[in-house]
């Protein structure tokens, strides 16, 4: 996966504000082996300095952990639609951040999607962050889109604070939805049913 840092330096600023200035007490864990478009920015741009989000977070001093499937570019290779079953990690993570990653998860349905944003829940801390990225309608690039719904509902369902949101159209019918939670009990993910109650989760025909 790869994307352009600047698209989401908002986001991530809002996240590493909240933080201050101790990124190094700071245990972040990235879905993802993300890539940075580096040639995308001017030579003397920052960003050229850095290959992937790992280098980017490490050169803040940030303890970083990130998981992929390919196990790429030091990622850990974990299938993020199965469960992680890392007790170690449960309620660990001071950040955990999806930048464009469980899109892309495909196993076993909305299963799947269901595992996926409960490690994503489990592994956060309390008063920890969640980072999602989520696109509507990006056909062609991802079998799952989610619908604007989401964002108020994983709020409710797991007493989630929010944050920061923001909706940024893309094509004719797209958007991206860049959200920000604090996590802010230590109840557990909400159940399967209320998961698929949600509607808020579509399969887009014919994506790749």
């Amino acid at each position: 996966m790869g994307l352009k840092l600047h698209n989401y330096n908002e986001t991530i600023l809002i996240a590493m504000n909240y933080f201050g200035d101790k990124f190094n007490s700071i245990n972040m864990l990235e879905l993802g082996n993300q890539k940075i478009r580096g040639k995308t920015y001017p030579i003397d741009h920052p960003c050229r300095k850095f290959n992937t989000t790992k280098e980017y977070f490490k050169s803040l001093g940030i303890n970083h952990i990130s998981v992929d499937i390919n196990g790429k570019n030091g990622a850990l290779s974990l299938n993020l639609g199965v469960p992680f079953n890392k007790v170690e990690w449960l309620g660990y993570f001071d950040c955990v951040t999806n930048l464009g990653t469980l899109e892309h998860v495909d196993i076993d349905g909305l299963n799947g999607q269901y595992n996926a944003f409960k490690n994503v829940h489990d592994c956060t801390k309390v008063n920890g962050l969640i980072v999602h990225v989520l696109p509507l309608n990006l056909r062609g690039h991802c079998p799952y889109s989610y619908q604007e719904g989401i964002i108020e509902k994983l709020a409710s369902f797991n007493e989630y604070i929010l944050i920061h949101k923001n909706i940024t159209p893309r094509g004719i019918d797209g958007a991206l939805f860049r959200i920000v939670y604090k996590k802010n009990t230590d109840y557990n993910f909400m159940s399967f049913e209320d998961f698929i109650m949600m509607n808020e989760i579509k399969n887009i025909d014919g994506a790749k």
